[in-house]
């Protein structure tokens, strides 16, 4: 599925922003893969032609832990494009998901990104944006929210560490499938807990809430004006992401459709 024909932009200057998340890049199987890849480095050259920022609001690998001497094999071409773009003077910043919670050096100082371990307020242009991955703010979470704590310790990852990273990823991939499908048949009941924290997000002036996670695309008017944006995946042949521009947000939807804001 092509990408939106990309704008062309001749004289002046242009300061857009993106959004995406759940890209998940390691978990279908090769030929999605390449296809999924080969969708996000077309739209990563777009940024690099029209973009500013490019903010990754969680979950861009399946699985990211960086071990002192390597890195995993996947989204290697990934890696070179967000470089690129950093060398570029496009400010690529990513905000930790469930799936890349262990976020560090190489990413910062080999790959230029900014790292945000926990969820962050920006502002653009006058607009405020509040980015959160998504996780744990389901009502019947709560072992979740435990576990969260749990393995994103010091402890827990420096035991991590001592897995070879072969036998790592291998149970890391193993663990994230079978936590998929777990996720995508559990009842998490009533939305209220969710419902508190926007309405928290909403009270405080944000004019956009962008999440991922749920890989459910998602679009509500708070009632105090802020905008909820889930973006969806970018599984199954997706390609969801929100570019901004000049107080006008576009979304284009997993499936190709667009809103503008």
């Amino acid at each position: 599925m092509p990408l939106p024909a990309r704008r062309r932009y001749l004289g002046g200057t242009v300061a857009a922003i993106y959004f995406i998340c759940d890209v998940h890049l390691g978990l279908e199987a090769p030929a999605d893969e390449a296809s999924k890849e080969a969708r996000l480095l077309d739209l990563l050259e777009q940024v690099g032609s029209d973009g500013k920022r490019l903010y990754i609001v969680g979950d861009l690998f399946d699985f990211w832990f960086e071990y002192r001497h390597a890195v995993t094999s996947h989204g290697l071409r990934v890696l070179a494009a967000l470089r690129h773009l950093a060398n570029s003077s496009v400010e690529v910043h990513y905000v930790a998901g469930n799936h890349d919670f262990a976020l560090g050096p190489y990413l910062s100082e080999q790959v230029g990104c900014i790292l945000y371990l926990e969820p962050v307020g920006i502002e653009y242009e006058g607009t405020r944006f509040y980015l959160h991955h998504g996780d744990g703010l389901a009502g019947r979470d709560l072992g979740y929210r435990i576990l969260k704590k749990v393995v994103r310790s010091q402890l827990a990852q420096s035991l991590w560490r001592w897995v070879h990273p072969d036998i790592g990823f291998t149970i890391a991939r193993r663990v994230s499938g079978t936590s998929r499908r777990y996720t995508e048949g559990k009842d998490y009941g009533s939305r209220d807990r969710m419902d508190h924290f926007l309405d928290e997000r909403d009270r405080e002036g944000y004019d956009y809430i962008i999440m991922g996670h749920s890989h459910t695309p998602e679009d509500r008017l708070l009632e105090g004006g802020a905008r909820y944006l889930n973006l969806g995946s970018w599984l199954d042949g997706g390609y969801p992401y929100a570019r901004f521009e000049a107080r006008r947000l576009e979304v284009i939807r997993p499936d190709g459709t667009s809103a503008a804001f």
